[in-house]
């Protein structure tokens, strides 16, 4: 049916009735702004927000995005001018529809490395953003250490150009905007990494300690003048589009896109108030520029972030495929307030301004909303990465003041006992040597000392290596002999 329709574009946008149109003339947007990582959920967040700017067409505040392997977004975006669509579903049948001009260009980073290096260079890219996965920054993050033996990174350490790796390629377009005499620029990090600007600050430095270049000493010291890496955290759901729900949309909308992505309506941009030059005049509904990321960091990490991960491995124990179904099962829902109730109590200070009773009920009717399809093995991805900064770090505050952490305790198990189920294809970083671990034997506690253990893959703080792993070993040994069901009678 789509192939019927008009495909969206610059040619067609005058057409579309069903959606709001950008409010400037995307032909004429300049660049301002360089992203890595051009996936859905940077087009239904930054790109969003910044789209909606006042100042987005007069000030340049347009977007050149990278994508690093696949082509998959540069095909679906270059025929259409680079406009798309966001759709926000509000529950059941709701939604609201606005196409996007604030894309200038898609670059394929693989094959146009010269094109990228000329955007980070060029003297009116004011800010570098990036969104490419916890794993996309080639670091062990407990320990905020770059990966120099990573093939991409050892490479790029070597200096053949162009660099390869998202380290190498911030540090390659440094090196030219100090050779070309361009202004200072603003890096972005918007994954879920706690102080995530610290750490491609310490991740960039660490680099040019390393890259064998006679200009590292050159280049570092531009970037300790130039260079601003404010800490930041996002927050809005946004799941894969699939082939039905985009088929479905488009009946709806009467036009084809194939980058149309999908989100729910809440969406909050959290930014240290910290730019070289400048950022757009983003509504402050959306973005909120703060002195301290760290106490909105903690809350969405501990309550959001953590509660995802734990609906996601119970929920998957439990035969379920998305997070609102899971959401409508009774004793999985007071098993998510536990561990609201848990994450609450670990935090030592809550951001200025937030009424953290009204966040939580946020947190349920988010997770609840069943116009968002998000599935739970996409939430599930990355285990060893995300649960250390999300359950771990609860758990550390809690035992350290002497208290419980238990459903920290249940989620770090659960997590393991998805792993080891026959058919589970874990995608995470770690996955072989997650695998090789499963494979040893030696019992429940063997196998939590060798994935959290000081020494493990995914370890944890001193204070929880003793009786916290014991706890964590006590719930999968219930998980393997009772099965999931041991907590739903636990939570009845």
């Amino acid at each position: 049916m789509s192939a019927e329709l008009s495909r969206l574009s610059r040619r067609t946008l005058s057409g579309v009735t069903t959606a709001a149109r950008p409010a400037y003339d995307p032909a004429g947007l300049a660049t301002g702004i360089v992203h890595l990582g051009i996936g859905a959920f940077h087009r239904a967040h930054q790109a969003a927000m910044t789209d909606a700017a006042p100042d987005v067409a007069d000030s340049g505040w347009g977007i050149a995005g990278v994508t690093q392997r696949s082509t998959d977004v540069v095909d679906r975006m270059r025929p259409q001018d680079c406009l798309y669509t966001v759709v926000t579903r509000n529950g059941g049948d709701q939604l609201d529809a606005r196409v996007l001009g604030s894309v200038t260009s898609v670059l394929h980073a693989a094959s146009q490395p010269d094109a990228l290096l000329a955007a980070l260079s060029a003297p009116a890219t004011r800010i570098i953003s990036t969104t490419v996965t916890e794993k996309g920054y080639a670091a062990t993050l407990s320990s905020r250490t770059l990966m120099t033996g990573s093939p991409l990174v050892a490479r790029d350490l070597a200096d053949p150009q162009p660099h390869r790796s998202v380290v190498g390629q911030l540090v390659g377009g440094f090196a030219g905007r100090a050779d070309r005499g361009a202004p200072g620029v603003t890096v972005l990090c918007c994954d879920n990494v706690p102080r995530g600007g610290d750490l491609l600050r310490d991740l960039c430095v660490q680099f040019l300690e390393h890259w064998s270049s006679s200009r590292a000493t050159e280049v570092a010291s531009w970037v300790s003048r130039h260079v601003r890496f404010p800490n930041t955290l996002v927050d809005r759901i946004v799941p894969g589009t699939t082939a039905a729900d985009a088929q479905a949309l488009t009946r709806r909308l009467g036009y084809r896109d194939d980058a149309l992505v999908s989100a729910e309506r809440y969406g909050l941009w959290v930014i240290e108030d910290d730019f070289a030059v400048g950022h757009p005049r983003w509504s402050a509904n959306d973005v909120r520029l703060v002195k301290d990321i760290q106490p909105w960091s903690e809350v969405k990490l501990r309550l959001l972030n953590g509660g995802h991960s734990l609906l996601s491995y119970v929920g998957l124990l439990d035969g379920r495929e998305t997070v609102s179904e899971v959401m409508r099962v009774a004793w999985i829902r007071r098993l998510l307030d536990a561990w609201l109730d848990e994450a609450t109590r670990s935090l030592c200070e809550l951001p200025d301004g937030l009424d953290l009773a009204t966040y939580r009920d946020q947190i349920v009717s988010r997770f609840a909303n069943d116009g968002i399809a998000y599935r739970l093995d996409k939430v599930a991805s990355d285990g060893s990465l995300k649960l250390p900064t999300r359950v771990g770090s609860t758990a550390s505050d809690l035992m350290a003041d002497g208290a419980t952490a238990h459903v920290a305790a249940l989620t770090l198990a659960a997590w393991l006992h998805y792993a080891e189920q026959p058919g589970t294809v874990l995608d995470d970083p770690n996955a072989d040597h997650i695998g090789e671990a499963l494979g040893a034997g030696g019992g429940s506690r063997a196998l939590v000392e060798r994935l959290f253990g000081s020494h493990g893959i995914a370890p944890l703080p001193a204070v929880l290596q003793d009786g916290f792993l014991d706890d964590v070993a006590t719930a999968l040994n219930t998980l393997r002999s009772r099965g999931i069901s041991a907590i739903a009678r636990l939570m009845a």
